[in-house]
């Protein structure tokens, strides 16, 4: 009766898919992660961007639209933009958009030009100054900012264009 269990135990183990040993090649297959791929902006905090597309995992590792509105930046932002009472916006929210949801264009995500970065954090050190507020870490301009030769665009572009128009209708 002993070799039968042993025999119908033997045949159970040998029928199950063999476990995951990462020292044995073959024998574990790789996770298939799905490959990040452009997607609309859902961000409500970030939907009048110059841009539709995004992409995560973002320039911050948030791997969703809701893990980075659950995200301490994204709090941090609108914490700033009511602290700051109006000055240095949209400038700095459009700033902290871009690394939030980073434009994406033919499936390749295009980071934000560090000298963008730099003249809004020139323009706008007098604001956190007066609150006694240090520049917000993830808009460290030279980790998350890229430079003009390496690839970069202005999340500021659309902004600027429509403060041309406005000056241009003022002038006529």
């Amino acid at each position: 009766m002993l070799p039968l269990v042993l025999l119908q135990l033997l045949v159970l183990v040998s029928c199950s898919p063999p476990r995951c040993d990462p020292s044995i090649r073959g024998l574990c297959k790789p996770i298939l992660e799905e490959k990040p791929k452009c997607s609309d902006v859902q961000l409500s905090y970030c939907d009048d961007m110059p841009y539709t597309q995004t992409m995560f995992p973002n320039i911050l590792g948030h791997k969703s639209r809701e893990e980075a509105e659950a995200g301490a930046e994204y709090l941090l932002m609108s914490v700033v933009e009511s602290l700051l009472g109006g000055e240095c916006n949209p400038e700095i929210r459009m700033l902290g958009c871009s690394v939030l949801t980073p434009r994406c264009e033919k499936a390749q995500v295009l980071r934000p030009c560090r000298s963008t970065c730099e003249a809004v954090r020139k323009q706008c050190s007098h604001a956190f100054d007066g609150i006694q507020m240090a520049w917000p870490y993830f808009l460290d301009c030279d980790r998350f900012f890229v430079g003009e030769q390496e690839g970069c665009y202005d999340p500021l572009e659309g902004l600027k264009g429509e403060r041309r128009r406005t000056m241009s209708l003022l002038l006529k």
